[in-house]
């Protein structure tokens, strides 16, 4: 009779076993084996290892809940009905053997359920489930081990349940590595790292702004056209010296006959060479401004700023004209305006500070014209479509068709 309960008690823990290693293996996180593989972990590297073969060892794993289970349950049944029915039989209740009997197997299976669902279902999947990455280290290799003596049969198993799910065109169990997460299923692992105190809520903007990023066009990050400053090619020594120290920006577009001929860039530190001792000017020539242009980059609205940050990078330059669809300046984009839409707002001392909006009276905001139409959208919880401008401004003159006027009314995003 010992010797039953012994091996009911192996049978129980064999089948908590195999639960335990199948929900380990596919909780844990290859990022974090492979961390802990980094520092030298043995255990971790075999763990590793075996979410690279996650279909052959999930199939290892249901082969033996499946035969300790049927193991548990014929060596319970007999071994624990026979002990109920004499109990019952000797009991002053006038019962006869076979109610004792059919009474005495019910209580067995109920025992054998509670064994088998508490102690080799519920407790492992709970611990598995809780520390899958410390679970796995520990039973990757036994179970290994196991899949490797009963290659012979997950392999018909594998074969079978392939050929089962060809049928309704789905494939088999993808290992670890195939399970690849778009930048979608990224950005709610952010939220869901911020919210549950993982990550600091400036860190989790930063990465979101990482993911906005690659989503966006030159034309939404540009300086408009009408806030560029430039230099004619032209002008006068005077006139663009006051101009760099009046805005202290480090290039300006050159242009020839209007903002739409631009013909390159100047650098202010070119400038400073031209005036220093051995420069030209220096030297008593005259000023020509033709002879510090440099060649500037020009790119379409539509181009992704993933690509002009390729650009820039491959040039080595720091801005680019933006060009519409006729061919006229847009606006011009710089290297500080793609960092600034991840990083947010750099301000240097020439530059002042964004208007934000202000709340004039209860239910009544002022806002810039410039202010992109998502963060208005994101911020009030409103819904203006924005398919065809980005700022508040361009919406409101393109909905008008004119020059917005006192007293104008718009309804929207509502």
């Amino acid at each position: 009779m010992l010797a039953r309960w012994i091996l009911i008690l192996v049978l129980v823990l064999l089948n908590g076993f195999f639960v335990a290693a199948e929900f380990a293996l596919v909780r844990s996180r290859r990022t974090r084996l492979e961390a802990m593989t980094r520092k030298g972990d043995k255990l971790a590297r075999i763990a590793l290892r075996a979410t690279g073969n996650i279909g052959s060892l999930l199939s290892a794993s249901q082969l033996g809940v499946t035969l300790s289970s049927l193991g548990l349950g014929w060596v319970a049944e007999s071994a624990l009905k026979e002990p109920f029915a004499e109990l019952f039989a000797h009991l002053p209740l006038g019962m006869d053997v076979a109610l004792a009997m059919t009474i005495g197997a019910t209580l067995a299976i109920v025992v054998i359920t509670f064994l088998h669902v508490v102690f080799g279902e519920l407790t492992p999947k709970a611990g598995a489930l809780n520390h899958p990455e410390q679970f796995a280290r520990w039973l990757a290799p036994p179970l290994q081990l196991f899949a490797w003596i009963t290659t012979p049969f997950t392999w018909i198993l594998n074969r079978s349940s392939q050929f089962i799910l060809a049928l309704f065109g789905e494939r088999g169990a993808r290992n670890a590595e195939d399970a690849v997460h778009s930048p979608e299923e990224l950005q709610i692992l952010v939220e869901q790292s911020q919210e549950g105190g993982a990550l600091k809520q400036q860190d989790a903007d930063l990465l979101g702004n990482v993911f906005d990023f690659s989503e966006k066009t030159a034309r939404e990050v540009m300086t408009p056209r009408t806030e560029i400053i430039a230099l004619a090619e032209d002008a006068a020594l005077e006139e663009v010296l006051e101009t760099v120290r009046e805005n202290g920006f480090s290039r300006y577009p050159v242009y020839r006959e209007s903002i739409d001929d631009v013909v390159g860039l100047v650098l202010a530190k070119d400038l400073l060479a031209v005036l220093s001792p051995s420069g030209s000017v220096g030297r008593g020539e005259a000023f020509v401004l033709a002879s510090v242009v440099r060649p500037v980059h020009v790119i379409p609205g539509s181009r992704e700023v993933e690509d002009v940050l390729g650009d820039f990078k491959r040039l080595k330059e720091h801005l680019a004209m933006v060009l519409d669809e006729y061919g006229g300046t847009a606006g011009l984009v710089t290297m500080e305006d793609l960092l600034e839409e991840i990083v947010g707002e750099i301000l240097d001392e020439y530059d002042e500070p964004e208007q934000d909006a202000v709340e004039v009276r209860a239910g009544e905001t002022l806002v810039p014209g410039s202010t992109h139409i998502g963060e208005l959208n994101e911020h009030f919880g409103l819904s203006v479509p924005e398919t065809d401008y980005n700022t508040i401004g361009g919406y409101v003159f393109g909905v008008l068709g004119r020059l917005p006027q006192i007293a104008d009314r718009i309804i929207a995003g509502g």
